[in-house]
């Protein structure tokens, strides 16, 4: 027996029509055996059948507040912030090559298949119902909310005790707009009220979709008929409405880091200066933005967060010139990198530990970097009548002074 706590039963009598809920008409004849599917695979998304449930992050879920992005990279464990290290801070930048318009005209040139907003109900339709309708957000790139991977499980059924061979096609709506057809599955084999017969699939959306709030409606058939046998939609399951996604070229990523450490006066492996090199791909050019540096001791349960200028997002190599004159004892740092819009205040993108550039950096400030020194020592003497004068000058011994 299924489950019936918050799922909705879909029936044949409450199948979500067209956008002006027109009754769909009857078709009295069938169609050829084989059912068009030329154009299964919508170019603009990558999709995968079958998924692991641990893997699962329930639409229901969604809406619920998240951890900042330092907490969430940095770990469990909760770090003091601190702001008596003295650090001088530069930033410069460059221009960055982009692939985003390469794969932009890729996409354009792949033409838009519609929903008829007359579909015709199938003479075969009856007994043919969609027991329940799952979506899952899965992949956020760039921690705004939007995800550029998510998933859709459907399980179909059939009222009498009989195998039946069938397909959906999946469409979407932004704003409201027409249905615009998304994937088309394979053939696949539902049994009667069957639970071990759900269908799933996630997409990886890789092009043409705008960081926005999507409907989703699926509309199964059964193979050899053209027309509809059953349609679940966000009228009948919430969890197939308003799905916040957005395409992977639509996020603003990181996707370099590099580091470069230098000046060690006292040759013990801890340096005094860092420049952060990172790359930025975006299709949001012309924003004001800053970069967040987090530095993290974890050893001694502390961080501290350094700010960048001001500057205009663009696909650009942005390098941080970072020198360390007080308040760092010799130890290993990880760093954790936070793009902010300078008027909204909301991280764009972040990196941290994915990247081994950021981790274990050997790093002290400058007034604990001394080396071992030479000291030069005057001795004056006198007694007697004639009085004497002695100077030593030499090397007495070496000093080596750590702050």
């Amino acid at each position: 027996m299924k489950n019936l706590l918050a799922i909705i039963v879909f029936s044949l009598s409450s199948s979500y029509l067209s956008a002006a809920e027109n009754s769909i008409p009857a078709s009295t004849g069938s169609s050829s055996s084989a059912h068009d599917k030329l154009a299964s695979f919508n170019p603009s998304i990558k999709a995968t059948v079958g998924r692991k449930e641990s893997d699962q992050k329930s639409l229901s879920q969604k809406r619920l507040g998240q951890k900042s992005l330092i907490q969430k990279k940095i770990g469990q464990k909760e770090l003091l912030s601190k702001n008596d290290g003295q650090i001088l801070i530069s930033r410069r930048s460059q221009l960055n090559k982009s692939r985003i318009a390469e794969l932009a005209l890729k996409s354009a040139a792949s033409p838009k298949k519609f929903r008829s907003e007359l579909p015709v109900l199938s003479s075969q339709a009856f007994g043919f119902s969609f027991y329940s309708a799952t979506s899952f957000l899965d992949v956020d790139l760039d921690g705004d909310g939007y995800y550029s991977q998510f998933g859709i499980d459907f399980d179909a059924d059939f009222d009498s005790a009989a195998f039946k061979d069938v397909y959906a096609i999946i469409y979407y709506s932004e704003n409201g707009g027409p249905w615009t057809e998304f994937f088309v599955t394979e053939d696949f084999t539902i049994f009667s009220n069957d639970s071990d017969d759900e269908y799933s699939v996630t997409f990886n959306l890789t092009s043409d979709f705008p960081a926005n709030e999507y409907d989703f409606l699926i509309d199964l058939f059964e193979v050899g008929f053209d027309d509809i046998v059953a349609t679940v939609g966000p009228n009948e399951d919430a969890d197939l409405f308003a799905l916040p996604l957005e395409d992977e070229i639509s996020d603003t990523l990181i996707s370099y880091v590099g580091s470069r450490l230098f000046g060690d006066s006292d040759a013990d492996g801890f340096y005094t200066d860092l420049t952060l090199e990172y790359d930025i791909e975006t299709q949001y050019s012309g924003d004001t933005v800053y970069a967040e540096i987090v530095m993290i001791n974890r050893a001694e349960g502390w961080q501290q967060a350094l700010f960048s200028d001001d500057f205009t997002l663009g696909n650009q190599t942005e390098f941080v010139d970072l020198t360390f004159n007080e308040g760092y004892p010799a130890g290993y740092y990880d760093i954790q990198i936070n793009l902010i819009d300078a008027l909204t205040g909301e991280v764009i993108a972040d990196a941290a530990d994915e990247f081994s550039s950021l981790v274990s950096l050997p790093i002290e400030s400058t007034n604990n970097d001394r080396p071992e020194t030479e000291v030069d020592i005057v001795v004056h003497g006198g007694g007697g009548s004639f009085g004497w004068s002695v100077i030593f000058l030499g090397l007495l011994g070496l000093v080596k002074r750590r702050g």
